[in-house]
């Protein structure tokens, strides 16, 4: 976890351009450790300058939201993504 929250830091410091493998990394990280704000905060982060994610990774976490148990940040991520799929893969 440690080592990934390093990793996000500097890619946001350095402007590094994230792969779909590196993001897909991410998300998995911080889901399976349930840490559903920093998925938030990813989510808000990315760009299609700066990302390139695939839908599996997305539908990924709609399946897992289901475990996050706080009702506000689980909406949060919920209406996050649906901008994030418009943004990436509708738009």
């Amino acid at each position: 976890m440690e080592m990934m929250e390093q990793i996000y830091t500097k890619i946001q410091i350095e402007s590094i351009f994230m792969s779909s493998k590196l993001f897909d990394s991410l998300v998995f990280v911080y889901t399976e450790s349930q840490q559903w704000i920093e998925i938030l905060q990813l989510l808000n982060w990315v760009k299609k300058e700066n990302c390139a994610p695939e839908v599996a990774t997305i539908n990924y976490l709609k399946k897992n939201l289901l475990y996050c148990f706080e009702a506000t940040i689980r909406a949060q991520v919920k209406d996050r993504l649906e901008l994030f799929e418009q943004e990436f893969f509708l738009g």
